[in-house]
C-alpha cells in the first residue's frame, strides 16, 4: 500500500477512556472512578491529588463534580497539574465548584438570601449558617457522609470565584472553553489541554 510504512508494529489506538474523580455514590456510566472514601466502590481508591495510578495522557476526559473544593488550598495547582497529565492532547476537564465570589456577595447585599436553601434541620437558623452550608460544605450533614464515612472529605478546604479558577486552571496549562454559573451557584467549567 503506498504511503503506509508497515513496520510490523501496529499503532496503539488513541484512548477513549474517561475518568471521574470523586464519584461518590452515583453511577456514571462509561467512566473509570476514582474517590478517596475507601466505603464507596471505585475502580481505585486514592487520592485526587496523586500520583493515580495510569501513564501520561490516559482519558479524553476527565469529570471532577464537587472535588477541587475538598482539596487544600494549597494543593489546588497540585491535584490540577495531576489531571491534566492524565489527559491526552486535546483531552477535556470538566470541573464544578461551588461559587464562593457570588454566594459571599448575595449574602453581603441580602442577609438572608441564603435562608430558603437550608437544610430542614437548620431551618430557621441565623443566614450566616445558609452562607456556611455552601461554602465550607455538608460535612457531617448525613446527605453525602454516610455512617462509617470519614465526614471530612465532605467539608470544604478551598474557595473559588471566576476569576481565580480560571488562573488554576491556566496555571495547570489548561484552556477554558466555556464558564457558565447555575443555581447553587457553582461555576461550571469545561477546560481543555492544547
Amino acid at each position: 500500500m503506498p504511503g503506509w510504512p508497515y513496520s510490523g508494529e501496529v499503532a496503539a489506538a488513541p484512548p477513549t477512556r474517561k475518568l471521574e474523580i470523586g464519584c461518590g455514590r452515583k453511577e456514571t456510566p462509561g467512566y473509570t472512578r476514582v474517590d478517596a472514601n475507601p466505603n464507596i466502590e471505585a475502580d481505585w481508591h486514592g487520592d485526587a491529588l496523586g500520583p493515580m495510578p495510569w501513564p501520561d495522557g490516559s482519558f479524553v476526559e476527565i469529570r471532577a463534580v464537587d472535588v477541587l473544593e475538598h482539596l487544600s488550598y494549597w494543593n489546588t495547582e497540585r491535584a490540577l497539574a495531576e489531571w491534566a497529565r492524565l489527559l491526552v492532547p486535546g483531552g477535556r476537564l470538566y470541573v464544578q465548584v461551588p461559587d464562593c465570589g457570588r454566594i459571599m456577595a448575595r449574602w453581603a447585599a441580602d442577609p438572608d438570601a441564603w435562608r430558603e436553601r437550608l437544610p430542614a434541620e437548620l431551618a430557621g437558623a441565623p443566614s450566616i449558617v445558609g452562607v456556611a452550608w455552601r461554602i465550607m460544605g455538608g460535612q457531617a450533614d448525613g446527605a453525602y457522609t454516610h455512617p462509617g464515612d470519614e465526614w471530612r472529605l465532605n467539608a470544604h478546604y478551598a474557595m473559588f470565584d471566576e476569576p481565580s479558577i480560571r488562573w488554576y486552571l491556566a496555571r495547570a496549562g489548561l484552556v477554558v472553553e466555556s464558564l457558565r454559573v447555575n443555581e447553587h451557584p457553582n461555576l461550571l467549567v469545561w477546560a481543555r489541554k492544547p
